[in-house]
């Protein structure tokens, strides 16, 4: 049961374990641990293949930190 914890509360999805809990309870049935775990894995999500990154110049930290001083 604290591992299913911990996996709800890594994957944010601690309301979805609630739901999944309180419909084995009310079908009258002992929650399956394992079943729940698979239920609740992590899901995989692919990165963006291309990510244009601006980079600034460095004279403008320079222009920043002499307008704050």
């Amino acid at each position: 049961m604290v591992e299913l914890l911990f996996i709800a509360h890594e994957q944010a999805c601690e309301a979805e374990l609630a739901q999944l809990l309180a419909a084995d309870l009310y079908a009258g049935q002992v929650p399956d641990t394992k079943a729940l775990a698979s239920r609740l894995a992590p899901r995989l999500m692919t990165l963006p293949k291309d990510v244009a990154v601006a980079h600034p110049s460095l004279a403008s930290f320079d222009a920043l930190l002499g307008a704050s001083a």
